[in-house]
């Protein structure tokens, strides 16, 4: 074998080794690519689950847990393709299906109210309170990015902003009603009327019938804590003036006393 057919050779085994190396590591980060996806889908998947799960604590969810649920089937058929695990995602797709049909034709059956919102017992506990205005703003969040894909309409996207604002509305201003009430049990009449006077400014940005009638109720508190406040000051200045009627009186009396003393 001739000098030139060595190199030959070797430049032919060399150039064999880079391409196998190159298609390796190719591979190599294709995978790592692939299992980064299937950890994204995974992340997203629990994520929307657990907002399914907490849909319960607020008023007229039908059609965002709908939209949760294709979000979550668009994640598991993902997973179908991508993923090892094609029975377990397979049942859940199957599942979800069968729920989704379900929740369709029930909001066909009962369409959507705004007095289901407004009925809605609100939380009075602030920890509650604060629980609940992070579930709305999450759900918000995954509608305006189902919205971003294409998957609502600009109609549903709208509509179900509309009904979340309005949950917040009402936690926040249930909340400062709670906490004026409180003020006011501890003689704080001045912090009461404050915290009131927030509730007022809040709810006059909005002008829905949940608001109108709010803000009818808040500024009739205001008034009727006032009044107390007044009543108290009248209450009390008219105690300190029999006071001091009483004080003049038996002073005089003393007086009188005194000079019948004297003068026997």
């Amino acid at each position: 074998m001739s000098h030139n057919q060595i190199i030959s050779i070797s430049a032919g085994l060399f150039t064999v080794y880079v391409i196998s190396v190159a298609i390796k590591q190719s591979l190599v980060k294709r995978k790592r690519k692939l299992n980064n996806r299937v950890l994204v889908l995974k992340a997203r998947k629990n994520a929307t689950e657990r907002l399914l799960a907490q849909c319960q604590y607020i008023p007229n969810t039908k059609s965002i847990s709908l939209i949760l649920i294709n979000r979550l089937l668009v994640v598991l058929r993902s997973l179908l393709i991508l993923s090892d695990k094609k029975d377990s995602y397979q049942s859940q797709v199957a599942s979800l299906v069968i729920v989704s049909d379900r929740i369709k034709r029930e909001i066909r059956e009962s369409p959507y109210r705004i007095s289901s919102i407004i009925s809605f017992k609100v939380p009075t506990d602030t920890k509650q309170a604060i629980m609940l205005l992070r579930l709305t703003k999450e759900l918000g969040l995954a509608i305006k990015h189902e919205y971003s894909k294409g998957r609502i309409t600009s109609e549903q996207y709208r509509s179900e902003n509309k009904n979340l604002s309005l949950i917040r509305l009402m936690i926040n201003a249930e909340n400062l009603i709670s906490r004026a009430h409180a003020s006011f049990l501890l003689g704080k009449s001045g912090s009461a009327i404050h915290i009131l006077d927030r509730g007022i400014e809040y709810l006059g940005h909005y002008n829905n019938e949940y608001a109108i009638i709010t803000l009818k109720y808040i500024k009739e508190i205001r008034s009727e804590i006032i009044n107390i406040q007044k009543m108290k000051h009248e209450l009390k200045a008219f105690d300190l003036a029999m006071c001091k009627s009483t004080e003049v009186e038996l002073l005089f009396s003393l007086k009188r006393d005194f000079s019948n003393e004297y003068i026997k």
